[in-house]
């Protein structure tokens, strides 16, 4: 009778503990993993991104012997504008993008070296700090959190 129980609480246990219906690979997605990259800013453009909204793209020249060129989406022209974050043909950059083998990679956050700013521009789970508009939602950013240095290295979505 108490080994009857005991199993009765453990499937309840479980039954509470996996979710119904819930898609391994739909929840593997939000966990992709992320990738730092390092290298000088070929190109800067403008491509579809999230809701077809105009995005600021750039092409990275890595600092590999291969020398290979990633491109990597970054935030739409007027959010960055929002935040005051600018990035360059020439400038020295790092980010941090989630993997993807289909189409340019999706920044996470980006550190300008060259400007010494850095922004995180999506969520880890990859949702756009920015509204539909292309206006900024992450929070304060690059406002002075005090130290007197005017923000310059202070990361956003604080």
């Amino acid at each position: 009778m108490r080994a009857t129980s005991c199993m009765a609480v453990l499937l309840l246990v479980v039954a509470f503990a996996v979710p119904i219906g819930a898609d391994p690979d739909e929840k593997s997605s939000l966990r992709a993993s992320l990738l730092t990259v390092e290298g000088t800013v070929q190109a800067v453009d403008q491509l579809s991104g999230e809701g077809e909204l105009p995005v600021v793209a750039i092409s990275l020249a890595r600092d590999t012997d291969a020398a290979e060129e990633i491109e990597i989406l970054l935030a739409p022209e007027k959010a960055l504008s929002d935040i005051g974050f600018e990035v360059e043909v020439g400038d020295r950059c790092r980010v941090r993008i989630f993997g993807s083998d289909r189409g340019p990679a999706k920044a996470h956050k980006i550190f300008n070296i060259s400007r010494g700013t850095m922004v995180r521009i999506r969520t880890l789970h990859q949702v756009p700090l920015w509204d539909g508009s292309g206006a900024w939602q992450g929070g304060r950013c690059r406002d002075g959190f005090g130290g007197g240095h005017g923000g310059v290295r202070h990361r956003g979505g604080r």
